[in-house]
């Protein structure tokens, strides 16, 4: 879809394709989305470590303290 080149100097490489597909609107409605989807991804990257950390403990896979 995006010449090898243009990819690699893309930053936004996903609104670059939709724009070749869609057009200009196209790019808009991806950047968008990506706006709006970044503060919930955020979170869950933040969680997912200490979640891992309580189950382990409570498993018994890890020193019981660390479950709480």
């Amino acid at each position: 879809m995006l010449p090898l080149g243009d990819l690699a100097r893309s930053t936004l490489p996903a609104a670059d394709a939709a724009q070749i597909l869609l057009g200009e609107r196209g790019r808009d409605v991806i950047t968008i989305l990506s706006i709006v989807s970044l503060p919930p991804m955020l979170n869950a990257i933040l969680m997912i470590g200490t979640r891992i950390l309580f189950a382990m403990g409570r498993d018994g896979l890890l020193w019981r303290r660390a479950a709480r």
